[in-house]
Formats: structure tokens, C-alpha cells, sequence
């Protein structure tokens, strides 16, 4: 490929950004974006998007919606045959995670899921080890 990677983004800011098609469009418009490249819908978007030839479609989609937010567009992206990033946490519950792995393994598509603060330098990741102590701990530190 000798070209620019083409993706789209569901959430952030103002927002195919927003549930609210009219900041949609107004985000578009702000970033010079095709209007016929901007959905008011994650579902519309991945219909339009699976539709347009495979030259010019999109090759992946980043999902920053809130967290309770990830489970349906990234499962309505990989069934209509997108790579999907996401940013953590992957769902909400064991079963929804279940569903888009098994989803993954089916579809031969990347899921990647981000994990954005890791490296914040404001301050140290915290952890969970329940199973161990059932207290937070801090990476690095003994105990």
C-alpha cells in the first residue's frame, strides 16, 4: 500500500464524533471533512462506509466514545468488516468482551485496544490485584 491510512473516529470532543448528528456536522465542517464523509450515526457510518468501493473506503475506525459506549459500534465495525481501535476498557462486562473476541478470531480484522494514560507522566498507572491482595497497587512499588 503506498498510500495514507484512511479511518474515522466515533466520540471525541465535540464529536463522527457526536450522538448529536448536528455537532457531527459542525465537527466536520471544522476539520474540512467531505460531508458525505461525515455520519450522524456510528451504524450509518459503518452501512455508507462498507458500501463505498474498497479503494476509497475506510481501513480502520477508532472508537472514544465513553466507556459504556464501545461495545456496539465496535462489534457493528467488525461484523460490516473494519479493523477497529478502541480505547479502554474494551466493554463493560465479560461477556461482551467474549462476544468481540469471538468476533476478531471470525473476522480475520485487528481489533487494537488502546490504553492512553500508561505512560502519563501527571502520574503513576495505578492497578488492580484483587485475586492477590485486594488492594490497588502501584507498578513498581514492593508489597
Amino acid at each position: 500500500m503506498n498510500r495514507k491510512l484512511r479511518y474515522d473516529m466515533i466520540g471525541g470532543g465535540r464529536g463522527a464524533f457526536s450522538a448529536d448528528p448536528e455537532k457531527s456536522a459542525t465537527s466536520g465542517a471544522d476539520l474540512f471533512l467531505a460531508p458525505s464523509r461525515v455520519y450522524g450515526t456510528y451504524v450509518e457510518m459503518a452501512r455508507a462506509e462498507a458500501a463505498r468501493p474498497v479503494a476509497d473506503r475506510l481501513d480502520f475506525v477508532v472508537i472514544v466514545t465513553p466507556n459504556h459506549q464501545h461495545f456496539g459500534p465496535a462489534q457493528t465495525f467488525l461484523e460490516a468488516g473494519f479493523h477497529v481501535v478502541c480505547d479502554k476498557p474494551v466493554t463493560l462486562d465479560l461477556a461482551q468482551a467474549r462476544t468481540l473476541r469471538d468476533l476478531v478470531h471470525g473476522s480475520g480484522k485487528i481489533f487494537a485496544l488502546t490504553h492512553n494514560y500508561t505512560g502519563n507522566a501527571l502520574g503513576t498507572p495505578v492497578t488492580t490485584r484483587p485475586a492477590l491482595t485486594g488492594r490497588p497497587s502501584i507498578p513498581g512499588a514492593l508489597g
